[in-house]
């Protein structure tokens, strides 16, 4: 007789192969999975029946923000409600470290909101977010725009050899503590200061490692060229660099070309897209990044006071591909002298107040100190996104961060991937529109992106892997989340399983917290 602390019984299992879905019972013992078949349970110490219920992995998020939110929120409520068991963090060139005292605030002002950066070297943040305790696991990344910060902050140029050579070693360290590789944000200051030579170099630190590059490029995603442009330059980053490549959220179908291209070179070249077809993040996204050089936000916000600076904005409005103000939509705003602009689009506040949108997006950034969030919400065509989510080099990622539906999280409007995203796929794309089988959905979801970060173990269910495991029913499942009203968690997702413990149970969060820090030095458990 089988023994096991726990028993999965009666579930029709999809266990993160692509291969088609079958019933089957799962023992689970020691935080890992025993055995899977047709297996009496009497030994089992618990039963769960699953009967009419889908089985699967655990979501690995290839793409989030989570890192520094974790720390007020180490139990990651909006990811584990939507299934996700293991996020990979530090991603679009921003990580928690490595840290430098002379540009220790600087760092901490990319971060939403901004914050205290206490600890020193990677290793030391890793060790505070165990300690702390997670409510799933992590994945950690470094990125190359924290890694510019720590040895040359905002400074628009290139490194001298002897700050290339401390980027190199800061690296270096970084990988042996066993971040799983480097990310780049090379729309966003200080990355998109750096020339491709730059990333090729660090990128053979991190090959040396076994790592992989993972790249939100640059590039205007209104020019489609010029985007097209940048994807083919992460492509030749990784190919003479000889390390994988994952292009961020990414859905232009002139990009996707190149990708193919690569694949049939023998490259391992992926990408990832969330399923809306807004982005998000600050105002100050819609200001040019030349504002930042130098200081960072700091800089921008003693630029943006100028009337000669505001006057060059305007004026590059005028000639470039750049966001909309009507479709750029105010989501949160620090200060309550504004906060009834939330709702609204910076053209409408603009309107109200009979000012150029410049002005006024740059008068809201002064008065919220930067502190402000948005969506984009033209980022997309509903047809671009549907066409990256059927591409076979597609995985799912939410480019989210954990909230939840309690204040502080509450304040202002959020962006509903952090609550929807894989609920979202699973009803609109599998079950609505038949985009995709569910088989194929939930590859993309867990082994895919298991594989490229190199987690061993994870991602697919079978004896001898850790049970982060997700039970939810395919026919109910739904994102609740809205731009209008973001802060409300899926349903249709009974049990969410991390290292063998409910973090999840019966639609209703645990408060245990059993994820741990995932490193690629054999992929070891801090």
């Amino acid at each position: 007789m089988l023994k096991a602390e726990l028993a999965i019984t009666n579930g029709i299992l999809v266990d993160g192969t692509g291969k088609p879905r079958f019933r089957a019972n799962v023992a689970i013992d020691q935080g890992r999975i025993v055995s899977i078949g047709e297996f009496a349970h009497v030994g089992a110490e618990r039963i769960v029946d699953a009967e009419s219920f889908t089985v699967a992995p655990g979501w690995v998020d290839i793409h989030t923000h989570a890192e520094h939110t974790l720390l007020g929120n180490p139990s990651g409520d909006s990811f584990i409600r939507q299934g996700t068991t293991t996020a990979v963090f530090g991603n679009c060139g921003m990580s928690p470290a490595p840290v430098s005292d002379e540009f220790r605030r600087e760092l901490g002002e990319q971060f939403e909101p901004p914050t205290t950066v206490s600890w020193g070297d990677y290793g030391e943040f890793l060790r505070l977010l165990q300690k702390k305790g997670l409510g799933l696991n992590v994945v950690p990344l470094v990125g190359h725009g924290a890694l510019r910060i720590a040895v040359m902050g905002f400074d628009k140029r290139e490194p001298s050899s002897k700050e290339m050579d401390e980027m190199k070693a800061i690296l270096d360290d970084c990988m042996k503590e066993g971040v799983a590789g480097m990310s780049s944000g090379l729309g966003y200051a200080p990355g998109i200061y750096s020339k491709t030579d730059e990333l090729v170099e660090l990128c053979t630190v991190v090959a040396r490692h076994g790592g992989i590059y993972a790249s939100h490029t640059r590039g205007n995603r209104n020019d489609y060229a010029s985007y097209t442009a940048a994807v083919k330059e992460a492509i030749h980053i990784g190919e003479t660099a000889q390390l994988p490549v994952q292009v961020s959220h990414m859905c232009i179908p002139e990009a996707i070309r190149p990708i193919e291209e690569a694949g049939k070179r023998g490259l391992d070249v992926t990408f990832d897209m969330y399923p809306y077809t807004a982005a998000g993040g600050s105002i100050s996204i819609a200001i040019p990044e030349w504002t930042r050089a130098g200081g960072g936000l700091k800089s921008l916000l003693d630029r943006i006071k100028e009337r000669e600076t505001r006057e060059r904005i305007k004026r590059e409005f005028e000639v470039g591909p750049r966001p909309s103000w009507s479709n750029l939509l105010i989501a949160y705003l620090e200060s309550e002298k504004i906060r009834h602009y939330q709702g609204k689009t910076v053209q409408q506040v603009a309107n109200m107040l009979g000012k150029h949108p410049v002005d006024a997006a740059c008068d809201m950034l002064l008065e919220t100190e930067g502190q402000t969030r948005s969506f984009r919400l033209d980022a997309f065509a509903e047809e671009e996104v549907r066409a990256a989510y059927v591409h076979p080099a597609m995985m799912v990622g939410s480019d989210g961060h954990p909230v939840a539906t309690r204040e502080p999280y509450t304040r202002g409007l959020v962006h509903p991937r952090n609550y929807g995203t894989y609920p979202r796929v699973l009803s609109k794309y599998v079950r609505d529109l038949e985009l995709l089988s569910l088989e194929n959905a939930i590859q993309r979801m867990t082994s895919l992106p298991a594989k490229k970060v190199g987690l061993n173990g994870r991602g697919i269910l079978k004896p001898g892997n850790w049970a982060d495991i997700v039970i939810f029913d395919p026919n109910t499942i739904q994102d609740m989340a809205t731009f209008e009203s973001p802060h409300q968690y899926p349903i249709g997702i009974e049990y969410v399983l991390v290292n063998g413990q409910f973090v999840v149970e019966q639609g209703r969060e645990t408060g245990i917290l059993p994820g741990k820090v995932l490193l690629k030095s054999a992929l070891a458990v801090m």
